[in-house]
């Protein structure tokens, strides 16, 4: 901090505001020297709260023109910088202490040298007398902090993506232009795990175990000096939390909605058994028996008679050795299939949903901001063995449950990315494939990793799911690549990671199926 003081251009002096009061009896009136008035000295600090305070140490201010103390002496205002006024207290006889709040040295004051004002009156005996000093005083170091400090604008209650109770916590935009960045953050004096969702947005997990009930809690972040060691904090912000209210009534039921389409037409159904054969009709009457003629001369052979009309259709046989069908399933959803009568195996074929890739993000490494891309989430898992059908008891035929997982959420802001869906076939017995994780959203260098593949299921041929690609700087990572079975399939991709800056990942595929009998 450096005070200057001498040169016309460096302070301003203000004789011009002395004013003289008239007292009830003229003759006890006295005149106002013009002595020099002058600040001798001052101090700057930030205390722990984020103000600003100045001792300011005056000469002759509070003396009258003999050199003799005025005790009714009292600072009326004073500003810095000619914009923003100071709360002024007398701390001495010769001595006093100037305010100002942290957010109008934020907006208004840049850091570095700036004039200080201070206005005095006196009154004894009827005269009065104000007087303005004034001097440049160095504050780069104290206006320097004081934009560094993180100030929080305001504190909203919600959940994070997996639904524990969080608070999302909103920063001043920063003096300097960049996105915050934090180094810890307090809720009721322990430190939160926290993570950043915007340039100046963090969100920080509530306690949970135990959890807190309803009340009134400080909220306080912190973070390090870019230049030096130094760890600013900001002023506690009240958080309430309201106490549960009882269980309200069920809400009325709402309308009836629209019928739905109607859905594909089913699979053709079985042949039904050959009915049984009729009734014999009845045996006609006997007519009487005539006499016996002689045998008569052998005529010749006849022509051939026309063919005659073609028989019905025998019953079906039964299948012969091998395959005699297939059937896939691309789309997320659970299925009952049914199979012919005389099918007791099926050969099943399982790939896991994919995972999704994560958002692009700020990182904070070695005290400095990069945008980093998002990761690749990895690929579903692979399965391939032979199970057993079981009997539906309402039909008599054999039947399996298929079920296709969903492919993983990508990341975006205020959303994190999500692992893959479990892809699964079962009736007597149950064979499954599980999904790819969600691309790294969180890390602490310069690399988001990559999803991993789905684990490798308890199958007759089984393999593990492709990891998914880091996010870089420069590029963000791919999906991890599906298993081939007897053909390529069609889902268990992870999803791409985010382009930086802020882009958002993309959905992971979903699970495939394949069923051969």
């Amino acid at each position: 901090m450096t005070l200057v003081r001498g040169a016309v251009s460096a302070i301003s002096y203000s004789v011009s505001a002395v004013m003289l009061v008239a007292a009830a009896d003229p003759a006890a009136a006295q005149s106002v020297s013009s002595a020099d008035w002058y600040i001798a000295s001052s101090t700057a600090s930030v205390d722990p709260s984020g103000d600003l305070r100045i001792v300011a140490s005056l000469r002759n201010v509070c003396v009258d023109q003999y050199g003799n103390r005025i005790d009714s002496c009292w600072p009326l205002r004073a500003t810095l910088g000619g914009t923003v006024p100071l709360q002024t207290y007398f701390i001495g006889p010769d001595s006093v202490e100037l305010r100002a709040g942290r957010w109008e040295l934020f907006q208004q004051l840049d850091v570095g040298t700036h004039a200080l004002a201070i206005e005095v009156e006196w009154r004894a005996e009827g005269a009065s007398k104000r007087s303005t000093v004034a001097a440049d005083i160095d504050l780069s170091e104290q206006l320097g902090e004081i934009k560094q400090r993180p100030q929080i604008e305001a504190i909203e209650i919600t959940q994070d993506p997996s639904g524990l109770p969080a608070v999302n916590i909103r920063l001043s935009q920063h003096a300097f232009g960049y996105c915050a960045y934090l180094d810890e953050v307090k809720i009721a004096g322990s430190a939160a795990a926290f993570m950043q969702t915007d340039c100046n947005v963090f969100q920080a997990l509530l306690p949970s175990t135990p959890a807190l009930p309803g009340g009134s809690y400080l909220v306080q972040v912190s973070q390090r000096s870019w230049s030096s060691d130094a760890v600013f904090t900001s002023r506690p912000f009240e958080l309430s939390i309201g106490l549960q209210g009882p269980k309200g009534d069920p809400g009325p039921a709402g309308e009836k909605g629209d019928v739905g389409a109607v859905g594909p037409q089913g699979p053709q159904g079985v042949q039904g058994p050959q009915g049984g054969l009729g009734p014999k009709g009845e045996t006609g009457a006997t007519g009487p028996q005539g006499a016996s003629g002689p045998q008569g001369v052998a005529g010749p052979k006849g022509d051939t008679g026309a063919t005659g009309a073609r028989g019905p259709q025998g019953p079906q046989g039964q299948a012969g050795p091998g395959l005699n069908g297939m059937k896939e399933f691309d789309a997320p959803g659970k299925y009952v299939v049914t199979f012919p009568a005389d099918v007791t195996r099926v050969m099943v074929e399982v790939w896991g949903a994919g995972g999704g890739g994560s958002q692009a993000t700020a990182v904070r490494f070695d005290r400095k901001t990069y945008n980093v891309s998002g990761a690749g989430g990895g690929s579903g898992a692979y399965c391939r063995d032979i199970i057993d059908l079981a009997i539906d008891p309402a039909t008599g035929l054999p039947t399996a449950t298929v079920a296709v997982g969903r492919g993983g959420n990508g990341g975006s802001v205020g959303a994190s990315p999500t692992k893959g869906g479990l892809s699964e076939v079962s009736s007597k017995n149950r064979l499954f494939a599980d999904g790819g994780l969600a691309g790294g959203a969180v890390t602490t260098t310069l690399r988001l990793p990559g999803g991993a593949g789905g684990p490798a299921p308890d199958c007759a041929v089984k393999r593990t799911g492709r990891d998914g690609e880091g996010g870089t700087e420069a590029d963000a990572g791919f999906g991890g690549m599906p298993w081939n079975g007897s053909i390529e399939p069609v889902g268990g991709d992870g999803g791409e990671g985010g382009v930086a800056p802020g882009g958002s990942g993309t959905a992971g595929s979903p699970g495939y199926v394949i069923l051969h009998w």
